[in-house]
């Protein structure tokens, strides 16, 4: 499609010749102009550069404290990752609808900083190393400045705050796979062990991320191994499934030791079950803008060229870097494109573009090597020329029309960054917001080791409360976990475990009102689980906080 090439039988009619499977460039092709355009030591300061700056950036724009306290998205890594240092362990005691990676991740940060500190570092930290990534990509397929301008694209298309670890495991993925298209033989290996690890731990993020990840990296071997002895590819697919396995196993072997034999399959079930819940009650379809519309479109668009450039260029014989890579960045695009089917909204498209960003520089430098081939006519230079030049306008402009719902988190840096981290740093210092109320109450209110029940959402409050959280979810939504099943389980395991205090919309909110809590959402998740409404009626008829927005009860 791009090669000007003899016509060939297909890949079933390919002698098993290393001149016509995926190997390492030779030295003529190491040398080449491409390779050689920079030194080493300033592409080294370029990379550190983007990961610094980008870094800097974004804890300069980092969200605050209201944040943190009043986003239920956010909250439910937070949350979760509260409860972990408690004792709770995700997927068992709480369920989980992804991996417990996230929350490991949160609780980890919680520990080292003591504060909400942590996260904020680690979620600008996790997006600072994506736009080093793509930069990195870039590079190495065209150069320094298409490096910098998907950098820079990465940035106009940021997804959630949190969502750090859904742009890194894929774009960690390409890294490994590049790497292993470049290296020499013998050091192939290495480079799919790296994959496998990667795909490992993204399967601990999100266990559909890392599944599908693992399918994309399987087929990308069996692509590249292709009319070579069946040993190279067995040898291959084994080096990567240990690695890829490595992690899981290690996750499963803990809950079976401190949880119980039984752990492992509870941990599995309520997963996937979760993930089942939250796909069907949260669907939801295209909203009919135009900026939206046009970027599913180039998604798409970016998406069939980049696989099937790949695939074409593969059934030719095409063994070079670029084609590989291009049929790579299709493959992990593949692997995480089911995120915005279900909820087809800019918040989960952004979710996706990060091998999009990678496969759309990919065809973009694909079609620049063909308009500058000297051994292609003339015609056939300019069409490349152009479609690149068009393709990249429309490409900027869509960009240009998704960047009202990127970077939504982010705030304006402000005449006083460095005093919006601190207070990140001592989040309990003054009690100067209607959620830090409410963590002074139940702190006054219990004592540490009690079980607060938070109905309907914002168990995040729990976690500078440093106290457990009754009850198997982290938060009751309409329609997820709301059927007479899970209803039945949801109330039998707040009942277990009986909170002491719980923490609900005032009732002297405005009942139609917008207000954090007690805004449409939480009206939503209350009437939908009414069966622990009424529990709560009837057990917990004494206030001992109300301040308008939020009240505290007690037995």
């Amino acid at each position: 499609m791009i090669e000007s090439r003899p016509p060939s039988a297909g890949p079933s009619a390919r002698p098993a010749s290393p001149s016509r499977s995926f190997r390492a460039p030779t030295p003529e092709a190491a040398a080449s102009p491409v390779a050689s355009r920079s030194p080493a030591a300033l592409d080294r300061a370029l990379v550190a550069g983007v990961f610094l700056g980008s870094f800097a950036l974004l804890l300069l724009r980092a969200p605050g404290l209201d944040y943190f306290l009043t986003s239920r998205d956010h909250g439910y890594q937070v949350g979760i990752g509260g409860q972990v240092l408690q004792g709770a362990t995700p997927g068992v005691d709480i369920v989980c609808v992804y991996g417990p990676m996230a929350m490991l991740t949160s609780a980890l940060g919680l520990r080292i900083s003591g504060s909400l500190l942590g996260e904020t570092l680690l979620c600008s930290g996790g997006y600072a190393l994506c736009f080093t990534l793509l930069y990195v990509l870039a590079r190495r397929d065209w150069s320094r400045t298409a490096g910098l301008a998907a950098a820079a694209a990465g940035y106009a298309l940021m997804a959630r705050y949190y969502k750090w670890y859904v742009w890194l495991i894929p774009l960690a993925t390409l890294w490994g796979l590049r790497g292993w298209i470049d290296a020499a033989d013998d050091r192939k290996r290495r480079w799919l062990a790296a994959c496998g690890l990667i795909v490992g731990l993204g399967w601990l993020y999100r266990l559909d991320m890392g599944t599908l990840a693992a399918v994309a990296v399987g087929l990308m071997i069996a692509a590249a191994e292709f009319g070579r002895p069946s040993r190279r590819l067995a040898g291959s697919l084994a080096v990567f499934v240990a690695a890829a396995s490595a992690l899981p196993i290690a996750w499963t072997a803990y809950l079976a030791a401190a949880e119980g034999i039984g752990a492992p399959w509870t941990f599995l079930s309520s997963s996937f079950h979760g993930a089942l819940v939250v796909s069907r009650g949260m669907a939801a379809p295209m909203v009919p803008l135009p900026s939206i519309i046009l970027g599913f479109t180039c998604a798409s668009a970016v998406l069939v060229l980049s696989a099937t450039i790949g695939v074409v260029q593969w059934w030719r014989g095409d063994a070079s870097p670029g084609s590989r890579y291009l049929l790579a960045t299709a493959l992990v695009a593949l692997a995480t494109a089911h995120q915005a089917t279900h909820r087809r909204d800019p918040a989960h498209l952004l979710q996706v573009v990060p091998p999009l960003i990678a496969g759309a520089f990919a065809i973009l430098a694909t079609a620049r090597r063909a308009a500058g081939d000297a051994s292609r006519g003339v015609p056939s230079r300019a069409a490349f020329g152009s479609f690149a030049i068009a393709s990249a306008g429309i490409l900027a402009y869509a960009t240009y029309g998704l960047t009202p719902f990127a970077r939504w988190d982010l705030v304006p840096i402000g005449p006083d960054p460095i005093a919006r981290l601190k207070r990140l740093a001592h989040p309990t210092a003054a009690v100067d917001h209607p959620g830090l109320a409410v963590v002074q109450a139940v702190r006054e209110n219990s004592a540490p080791g009690d079980a607060i029940l938070v109905f309907p959402l914002d168990s995040q409050l729990l976690t500078l409360a440093e106290r457990r959280m009754s009850g198997r979810l982290h938060g009751y939504y309409a329609g997820v976990f709301d059927a007479p099943d899970d209803a039945r389980l949801n109330l039998d395991a707040v009942l277990a475990d009986p909170p002491v205090l719980v923490v609900v919309p005032s009732p002297k909110a405005d009942p139609s009102g917008s207000d954090w809590p007690a805004d449409e959402l939480a009206r939503k998740g209350r009437a939908a689980h009414a069966y622990l409404e009424g529990h709560i009626r009837a057990d917990y008829p004494r206030t001992v906080f109300d301040d308008g927005r939020s009240a505290v009860l007690a037995r």
